[in-house]
């Protein structure tokens, strides 16, 4: 692999295969600059094989699992246990020092209970409002980026800043308890707006 003027990453997998990585933390190890990232593929340079590849890497790292019956369903969006899952495993987080709170739909002997009690006892999650964590829930955008950057803190990645001088056009429509997310990961290239200037907040993430 070779890192490029931009701190991106290139590397080959395969034959032919050339991929183009903006993300470049995996597993907590450092792999280039001091950027927290949780993704692995941005871009290949042969479309065709880009899905296959990028899904191939983080099943192998153990970050994501398939559905069973040897399916993968890429195109199925992303559940907000899901997406714990991902980002405990990413990052090697282990938990923190918060009493796992009784969360009405999480159930101790699902699979998901293990990723959602360190995400929690880290400070990463919170739950809904009405004491429920949204088991089952799509993930929207805005939730994505803040438990990322949440997750980010919490394995010690501090060098992300919100970006003061860029504001989406529908920046109206974020939380505001996701602006910061969404601006420090935006800043560091980890994550990009749905256009050049919508960010889409309560849009969902394909697997």
């Amino acid at each position: 692999h070779s890192v490029n003027d931009d701190t991106t990453l290139t590397a080959e997998i395969g034959t032919g295969h050339k991929c183009h990585y903006g993300l470049l933390f995996v597993k907590g190890q450092l792999l280039a600059e001091e950027r927290f990232c949780l993704l692995i593929q941005a871009e290949l340079l042969q479309p065709i094989s880009a899905e296959g590849n990028g899904i191939e890497i983080v099943t192998g790292l153990g970050i994501i699992n398939g559905k069973g019956n040897g399916s993968f369903c890429p195109d199925d969006n992303v559940t907000r246990e899901e997406f714990v899952k991902m980002i405990i495993n990413a990052l090697s987080i282990n938990g923190g020092d918060r009493t796992m709170q009784a969360f009405s739909d999480v159930e101790k002997d699902e699979w998901y209970y293990t990723f959602v009690e360190k995400a929690y006892s880290a400070g990463i999650i919170s739950g809904y409002d009405n004491q429920s964590f949204g088991i089952g829930d799509c993930i929207t955008r805005q939730d994505m980026a803040k438990i990322a950057y949440g997750a980010a803190l919490a394995a010690g990645k501090n060098g992300l800043t919100t970006v003061n001088d860029f504001t989406f056009a529908d920046d109206a429509l974020i939380a505001d308890y996701a602006k910061d997310a969404v601006y420090a990961l935006y800043g560091a290239k980890v994550i990009n707006g749905m256009t050049a200037n919508t960010f889409e907040a309560h849009g969902f993430a394909t697997r």
